[in-house]
């Protein structure tokens, strides 16, 4: 890529190499690097051919959208869940970033609700998903604080979409187990989100970053955008800036900006995750 990219990736190396702690900010930027697919009209118009007509494009039109009939939004949803979620995981992005700090004391902060990091061997419990996760569903009004496993749903309602409307039958579709109203996966779209199971993610953060002094921190926020920064932009921004000694690696190839006061501590690459992190498709660290 050029003598001054591979001198900043020489820099991050020698940051990766002394730091004792490692916070890893995630969002749909590394997903997206990964191969997780939102953008596709094509795909979408061949799956979804009803709400293609309706008007949507693309995966990316649908996140937050729960004002559709239920048979049609679930028959999309349960459909994308299985997808996503659930499907085969190889993906060498996320192997690279877990070799990469493996030996490392790593938190993962990620509004990605795909589970991809816990699935490719980060432990779920040094992970914050404020965003939740496609494995659970909830009561969308809600009823209660309650969440429930996705996967027994998958396996009555997904034989039941139609291949040519990718529709669950009218009237046929899960409802809530305590009220038998409308549902939808626990994932933030609004008022509605049963946030509080996610909370204990926050709380073993929050610990995590009370014993950082003293230590060496890197911070690597990778693919998070504007659209929701307080969730992982600003919190990564936040705690470089308040620990002494720490760096920011910023790795976003819409977003690459870091804050002026921070400039002499940090690294900015306007590329994807896997020409910077390594893996099946760039240089390693």
């Amino acid at each position: 890529m050029g003598s001054a990219f591979d001198g900043k990736i020489q820099r991050f190396s020698a940051w990766l190499d002394v730091s004792e702690s490692v916070l890893i900010g995630a969002g749909a930027g590394l997903s997206a690097d990964a191969g997780v697919e939102y953008t596709d009209e094509a795909s979408f118009a061949k799956k979804y051919p009803r709400l293609y007509e309706l008007g949507y494009r693309n995966k990316l039109m649908m996140m937050g959208v729960t004002d559709l009939p239920q048979e049609l939004l679930l028959g999309y949803y349960l459909s994308h869940a299985a997808e996503v979620r659930f499907g085969p995981v190889d993906m060498p992005i996320y192997k690279a970033l877990l070799s990469l700090v493996e030996k490392k004391d790593t938190f993962v902060l990620t509004t990605n609700v795909d589970a991809l990091f816990v699935r490719h061997g980060f432990p779920v419990e040094r992970t914050f998903t404020p965003q939740g996760d496609y494995a659970f569903y909830q009561c969308l009004t809600p009823c209660s604080q309650d969440i429930y496993p996705l996967e027994p749903v998958l396996e009555e309602y997904l034989p039941l979409i139609d291949k040519q409307t990718g529709s669950l039958p009218k009237g046929r579709y899960p409802v809530c187990p305590r009220c038998s109203g409308n549902i939808f996966l626990n994932v933030r779209g609004g008022r509605w989100f049963v946030e509080r199971p996610w909370m204990e993610g926050e709380e073993r953060l929050n610990r995590w970053i009370s014993n950082l002094a003293g230590k060496k921190l890197l911070v690597i926020d990778i693919g998070s955008g504007l659209s929701t920064p307080m969730w992982v932009r600003w919190p990564c921004e936040r705690l470089a800036k308040l620990t002494q000694g720490a760096h920011l690696v910023r790795i976003n190839i819409d977003y690459p900006e870091v804050p002026p006061d921070l400039r002499d501590r940090s690294l900015s690459f306007q590329a994807k995750a896997s020409e910077v992190l390594g893996g099946d498709r760039g240089p390693n660290l």
